[in-house]
């Protein structure tokens, strides 16, 4: 640390009380700043409606082992259901469900995370299916309900967009420290510039370390 370094020549230095009083008084500063910043953690929270529309809810930098409430509007789930809540790591890129169908989730504050939360609308209609994008550890990070169709592709390391009658569908991948996404692919098969959607599909993302 910087201050800390300065402050230790400054103490060399010092020749009267007065000065090394006020070097005592920058390191302790210097402390209580390298303290805050260690102890506290990044957490954010989104709700996903339908797999489609995503809407940031809230993103702070929280103190460790500070309780955090987190919850979807009463006005978001008029008409409307919880599926389910998960957590990820943003550390270890890992990825776990947290709760179920509940409006709203406890959390002690230990790591950097982010949770989402995915309220379904009951607006699916017999013709569409699930489109399912997987993570390094194969859990399902994302869904989408689909109309039955032959979808364009446009896919990098970032995202894979599906699109369909001037609509766009995007799909973005988790990806863990150390590792980038080099590809996707359904049934093992690498997809092409399109995808047909007849029944649920499950898109695996490629990893490369």
């Amino acid at each position: 640390n910087a201050a800390l370094a300065k402050a230790h020549s400054d103490f060399v230095l010092a020749d009267t009380q007065e000065k090394v009083n006020a070097i005592v008084y920058e390191i302790n500063e210097a402390i209580n700043m390298l303290m805050e910043y260690i102890n506290n953690f990044s957490v954010k929270f989104t709700y996903v409606i339908d797999d489609m529309t995503v809407v940031n809810s809230f993103s702070d930098n929280i103190e460790y082992e500070n309780l955090q409430k987190l919850t979807i509007p009463d006005s978001v789930l008029v008409d409307s259901r919880v599926e389910k809540w998960t957590v990820y790591y943003n550390d270890t890129g890992r990825i776990r469900k947290f709760a179920g169908s509940v409006s709203s989730v406890d959390y002690v504050v230990e790591e950097n995370v982010e949770f989402v939360a995915y309220v379904s609308s009951n607006a699916h209609g017999e013709s569409q299916h699930k489109v399912m994008l997987t993570d390094i550890s194969g859990r399902v990070t994302q869904i989408i309900y689909l109309d039955s169709g032959e979808y364009t592709v446009t896919q990098n390391s970032q995202s894979i967009i599906l699109s369909k009658d001037d609509r766009e569908y995007t799909f973005t991948p988790k990806t863990p420290v150390f590792y980038s996404v080099c590809g996707y692919t359904v049934n093992s098969v690498e997809i092409s510039d399109t995808l047909n959607v007849a029944s649920d599909i499950v898109i695996n993302t490629q990893y490369s370390a």
